[in-house]
Order: C-alpha cells, then structure tokens, then sequence
C-alpha cells in the first residue's frame, strides 16, 4: 500500500465522519494525517515498524499512529469499515458531484435516506 492509498483511506474516512457529524477536531486530524501522508517523501510503509519515525511526521499522533499500524495488520481500518457500513460505500461517489460536500450529503441522508446518485438524482427531478 503506497502513500497516495493511504491518504485516500484517511481522506474517505475524514469525509465519512463529517457526513456523520463527527467532531470537527477529529475530523480535521484525519484530514492532515493524510495530507501529511500523501506529501511524505519516504513511503509509509517502511516506517511503520518504527513508531518513533511515523511519530516524527507533523500532522501524525499517537492515536493516528495506532491507526495507521491497524490499516497495515489488518488491511483495513475499523472506523471507515463501521461508517461504510451505516453509510453505504455508494455514499463516497456522491462526493464526486459538484456543490454536494459532506454537509449536505448527511442532510440528503438524514431527511431522505438517499447514498447514492441514482436517489440524488431522482431528488433533484422531483
């Protein structure tokens, strides 16, 4: 898993938390972590048996660290496996329309249980 996928997990997982209406706080910590990552010159995965080194990169804390040694035991992380499976993962693809942010999806969601384009798209017909 290189860098650039990480990220992506960590940036999917920040906008999952948002939709969710998670802490800004801890939302905003996914956000740099993956940016963090995703600029890093040295590849994630070769610094992981060391925690110091990760620990080291700004924007990566301890409970990040813990996250990232899950994604890299377990293949997945369980935060992102937990709102995927609230969410639906077809909640990801509505990100991609332009003028829907994460708020608005939890208000789509919230009001008429739609997460995915096809149900956006109906909404927006009627």
């Amino acid at each position: 898993m290189d860098n650039k996928a990480i990220a992506n997990i960590l940036y999917e997982t920040a906008d999952l938390l948002e939709i969710d209406g998670q802490d800004s706080f801890r939302i905003r910590s996914y956000r740099n972590a993956a940016q963090a990552i995703e600029n890093h010159s040295q590849s994630i995965k070769e610094l992981i048996a060391d925690p110091k080194q990760v620990l080291a990169i700004p924007g990566i804390g301890k409970s990040m660290l813990r996250n990232l040694q899950e994604l890299f035991t377990d293949g997945k992380l369980s935060v992102q496996a937990e709102l995927l499976a609230k969410y639906h993962p077809s909640m990801l693809q509505l990100l991609k329309i332009q003028g829907l942010g994460p708020k608005t999806i939890a208000l789509i969601w919230s009001a008429y249980k739609v997460s995915d384009v096809d149900g956006v798209e109906k909404l927006a017909r009627e």
